[in-house]
């Protein structure tokens, strides 16, 4: 006999509700002792209701305030004990968790089977039906958990205890996350100082929209997933700005930065690393640097010949000229602002007179000629640079051609 009330106790034991992680883990400690007993009554009538059919569950039940208040004894035999509180206790716990939006009340009539619900059943008097004028009884279902609707008691309790914190629901992590304003306005500090230095940086750029198109073309690399701004900043527009102040030529660095784009660094398969684009970029501009005049250079003009630095500005000054014909007056100025920087080495061509190898290039490039050292001062169809007069003519020293 023993055994077998063992056995019975055994299986009443192994008998349980299951409750949503939402409840346990938040809901119910955000609420008071009383809201707590009541929303846990209406989960075991409900949800952990068993049904006759496997994993039959109720969405709704039929409560009393009796019930709540003393529980359930059906003849000889006890269900459950109830809340153990108060009648007035518990109708304030109920209009708390109705207020709180996690407990759907409804009332219906046992007799008639009138039933609150729809804007033609409206309640006339408050606990009577108003078809037949008997008692309702009141049914109660377990609202929707929504993360607003958590959010709401998470911060309302937050402000209530004067913990200083604030939540928020992550999307994508799908989990509440802990504001820490003081985190918060740092990040905002640091997005804004990081954004200044993007802007700032860009600004000084020569060619922006070329860096703009190997940060699309690094992007396509890494599968689309879009570079963020820092790492623009570190990976792409520092090492730009870093190249033009090392090699101080605007063609000689948007050729690099053109053939970079257009080589292997960019050409190779998806997820391949991009950060080498920059070492690419550099090599392109070391192997032609000589190609291109510039004060920098002065350390190889020793080992360049007079015909050959007359060759590189022949070159120069055809490329100026071509720009000009095209409307891009801006870059020809350019390449003549990089000539001028190295009047040093082109004084050669004129027995070491800067003077008369500025006069001589200025003179070229407002006639579009590529001739630099046998161009005359003459009138000409050609006037790319208007602001420029020849004035009284070449200084008085003169060199070979002129």
């Amino acid at each position: 006999m023993i055994d077998s009330n063992q056995d019975e106790i055994r299986q009443q034991q192994a008998a349980h509700t299951r409750v949503p992680n939402l409840y346990m883990d938040i809901v119910l400690w955000l609420l008071s002792d009383v809201e707590k007993d009541c929303i846990l009554y209406i989960l075991r009538k409900t949800i952990g209701w068993s049904g006759s059919s496997p994993g039959e569950r109720k969405s709704r039940d039929t409560i009393s305030l009796s019930q709540f208040e003393t529980g359930i004894v059906s003849g000889d035999y006890l269900f459950n004990l109830g809340v153990n509180r108060s009648k007035n206790s518990i109708k304030r716990a109920l209009d708390g968790l109705i207020e709180k939006d996690l407990i759907e009340p409804r009332s219906s009539c046992t007799h008639c089977w009138w039933e609150e619900g729809d804007e033609a059943n409206k309640l006339e008097k408050a606990g009577s039906c108003p078809r037949c004028a008997a008692s309702l009884s009141r049914s109660y279902a377990l609202a929707a958990l929504t993360p607003n609707k958590i959010l709401v008691l998470l911060n309302e309790n937050e402000r209530q205890q004067t913990l200083g914190r604030r939540f928020e629901w992550d999307v994508q992590m799908k989990r509440f996350r802990v504001v820490d304003e003081d985190s918060k306005q740092r990040k905002e500090d640091a997005r804004a100082e990081l954004e200044k230095r993007y802007n700032e940086i860009r600004e000084k750029l020569w060619y922006p929209e070329i860096i703009d198109e190997i940060i699309e073309a690094a992007s396509r690399l890494l599968k689309g997933r879009k570079i963020q701004l820092g790492r623009q900043v570190s990976g792409f527009l520092e090492p730009a700005l870093k190249m033009q102040e090392e090699y101080k030529q605007p063609p000689l660095v948007k050729y690099a930065l053109e053939q970079t784009l257009a080589g292997p660094v960019f050409q190779g398969a998806v997820g391949k690393p991009t950060n080498s684009w920059f070492r690419y970029a550099e090599r392109v501009c070391a192997n032609n640097r000589n190609t291109f005049l510039h004060s920098s250079d002065h350390a190889d003009s020793g080992r360049s010949s007079p015909e050959q630095l007359e060759q590189l500005a022949r070159k120069r000054l055809r490329e100026a000229a071509l720009l000009n014909g095209t409307d891009k007056a801006a870059e020809a100025r350019e390449i003549l602002e990089r000539m001028l920087e190295a009047l040093e080495q082109l004084a050669i061509l004129f027995d070491g007179s800067s003077e008369l190898a500025e006069y001589q290039l200025r003179l070229a490039f407002k006639q579009g000629a590529s001739d630099l050292v046998g161009v005359r001062a003459e009138r000409h169809a050609a006037d790319f640079d208007p602001d420029w007069d020849p004035g009284a003519g070449p200084p008085s020293t003169v060199g070979p051609g002129i």
